[in-house]
């Protein structure tokens, strides 16, 4: 997780971090919520007891039809950030945070006349 917060403020640069992993954040508590309430209307019927048995190998109230969906949504999502800077988008997907970083320092040796001052 620290990772895919540090890399979406790489490529949202000139925007503010706190912003860019506010939304994040909040996106992924939204999927979440979404999540619960499918997984519970995807719930097989039946109380968790044990008392209403159909006979099957699945005991009542499981959630095997949730976890499909689960599995589903998640190989439908996981490609995508693979993806992420293919079919001619190298340009757009940089780390700008670090291009803005060499360019400050690039500009700040040639100030300096390439001399190392202590800040």
């Amino acid at each position: 997780m620290p990772i895919a917060l540090e890399y979406l403020i790489e490529i949202t640069h000139p925007v503010s971090p706190e912003i860019t992993s506010t939304i994040c954040w909040t996106g992924g508590q939204l999927t979440g919520a979404i999540f619960i309430l499918v997984s519970d209307a995807l719930r097989a019927p039946g109380e968790s007891d044990g008392s209403t048995d159909d006979g099957s190998a699945r005991p009542p109230g499981h959630m095997y039809r949730a976890l499909i969906f689960q599995t589903v949504m998640a190989m439908i999502v996981l490609p995508l950030p693979m993806v992420l800077g293919l079919f001619g988008r190298h340009k757009e997907v940089v780390m700008r945070r670090v291009e803005a970083d060499m360019k400050a320092t690039v500009q700040r040796d040639a100030e300096s006349g390439g001399v190392l001052t202590s800040a």
